[in-house]
């Protein structure tokens, strides 16, 4: 749950202390449950705080114990199914383990990456999870927490030539096995929408897709690919730009669920009889919802959440350990990998 708060003048300790005629120190342990206090005097300042609506002081709590019981996440676009997932697996976690979580998007622009680094370092987060902006431009960011020696770990995305305790995919066999997928159902002419190019999973998902064209002696047509970015307008630019002008292109696959909907969303808007046999990376609940009957690379990312959370965990247990796990993916095929012949 997300709050929003403001300044009031609430009590402090040392009121509550005065009232209860004891010392602040033993406000300090009831609050902190901490310390042996008698079960009398107990129950008078817990009635007293209550009474009161007392608030601790988070960030002074932080300050002297120079960590806080909270848990940064940062990911790239809050808007996209795949991150909310991710977030409730790790939601689930930290509410068992009584732990905060403090969310940051970063709209995949550095400079915001780098502003969330800032806070999570200002709240003394006790650890972070990262889905990062760049391969390539983010381990200056991500370089800050290993000095300042915050626990880390990414998610979904590696850093190109460094290595960071982290959960990811296995993209190339992603890739691999949607173009397969397409290939076995009759397809020659496969276009590809691939996602960020500053990503290493978007480069690693295009790789599968050369390594299943390769596999089955099909030229790479330079024409059928197109560099997207992850986002809705890169799936309605594609069939604008390379659908339309390519008549012998019967099927694509698309890098991201996001793009996925860009393209079904220009396709339903053009009068065009042509068909589009489509695999798309990863299965949000809207194509359900929608009945489009996509067929999917598919991970369980709710799962994913939770593993990264529990991997994060045992980084702050043992911050000297690097810990990488890559996830198998699989196909779910539901029809709209056939190749339809028009008549």
């Amino acid at each position: 749950m997300l709050t929003i708060t403001k300044e009031v003048d609430l009590m402090n300790i040392n009121d509550i202390a005065k009232i209860a005629g004891v010392s602040s120190m033993t406000v300090s342990r009831v609050i902190n449950n901490s310390g042996a206090v008698g079960k009398k005097t107990r129950e008078k300042i817990e009635k007293i705080i209550k009474e009161n609506d007392y608030l601790p002081n988070v960030n002074a709590r932080n300050l002297s114990s120079k960590q806080s019981n909270t848990i940064g996440v940062i990911i790239p676009d809050i808007e996209n199914p795949f991150f909310a997932s991710i977030i409730k697996g790790i939601s689930s976690v930290n509410d068992t383990k009584n732990l905060n979580t403090i969310l940051y998007n970063t709209n995949s622009e550095i400079e915001k990456e780098s502003k969330a680094i800032d806070i999570m370092i200002e709240q003394r987060v006790k650890g972070c999870i990262i889905c990062v902006v760049s391969s390539f431009k983010s381990n200056e960011n991500i370089q800050r927490l290993v000095d300042r020696k915050i626990p880390f770990i990414l998610v979904d995305r590696e850093l190109f030539n460094y290595n960071y305790s982290g959960l990811f995919l296995d993209d190339i066999y992603g890739g691999y096995l949607a173009t397969k997928s397409l290939i076995e159902s009759g397809h020659k002419e496969i276009g590809i929408i691939t996602g960020n190019f500053e990503t290493k999973n978007a480069q690693d998902r295009y790789l599968g897709y050369l390594k299943a064209l390769k596999e089955f002696s099909i030229p790479i047509n330079e024409k059928y690919v197109f560099k997207g970015d992850f986002k809705i307008e890169s799936g309605i630019e594609f069939i604008e730009t390379v659908w339309k002008k390519n008549s012998l292109m019967t099927a694509v696959f698309s890098s991201n669920n996001f793009m996925t909907l860009g393209i079904l969303k220009e396709l339903k808007k053009l009068k065009i009889k042509r068909k589009l046999s489509i695999i798309s990376f990863d299965d949000p609940e809207y194509f359900n919802i929608l009945e489009t009957h996509i067929s999917c690379i598919k991970r369980d990312v709710y799962k994913m959440g939770k593993d990264s959370m529990n991997l994060l965990l045992s980084q702050i247990e043992e911050p000297n350990q690097i810990k990488k796990f890559f996830i198998t993916p699989t196909l779910d095929l539901n029809g709209s990998e056939k190749l339809i012949k028009n008549n």
